[in-house]
């Protein structure tokens, strides 16, 4: 005998009803109709053979089963979306920006190094290759031309 599993949008719909406990704000926060997601969740309701959901002309309330299946939902989805973002962090594995502050920098002046402070270096991934760039304020870099920054090495 198979077995039917609720789809993720149909726990989407009853955790949004459950945080915004309303048909049309729930509806809303989902960008689909009210009668979209009155309809998934009672699909969910048919599929698990439990009412999750009471409802009247007023008022919408989880039952005590649908309470316990909207907090295992979200646990599901949020599970579900730490596949994805695995999934894509795998596909692009060196993406991001780092960003790395020295103490000290070493600034080029014609054929002379010297060291100088307050450098950046800002290193971006994006899965291609690395772009890194660094950054040396511009007071230290006139100080550093001028001779009046050094850190008295040689």
């Amino acid at each position: 005998m198979s077995t039917y599993l609720p789809t993720l949008k149909q726990l989407q719909y009853l955790v949004a009803l459950k945080t915004h406990g309303h048909f049309g704000r729930a509806a809303e926060s989902c960008f689909v109709t009210q009668s979209t997601l009155s309809a998934g969740i009672k699909e969910l309701e048919t599929l698990l053979g439990v009412q999750l959901v009471e409802r009247d002309k007023r008022n919408v309330r989880l039952t005590t089963v649908g309470e316990d299946v909207a907090a295992r939902a979200r646990g599901l989805l949020a599970a579900a979306t730490d596949l994805t973002e695995a999934a894509s962090s795998a596909a692009r594995p060196l993406a991001g920006l780092v960003r790395a502050r020295s103490a000290l920098t070493r600034v080029q002046v014609g054929e002379e190094e010297r060291v100088s402070g307050a450098g950046r270096v800002d290193v971006a991934l994006d899965g291609d290759g690395i772009d890194a760039r660094r950054r040396v304020s511009r007071v230290v870099c006139r100080r550093a031309t001028d001779g009046r920054h050094t850190t008295g090495e040689s």
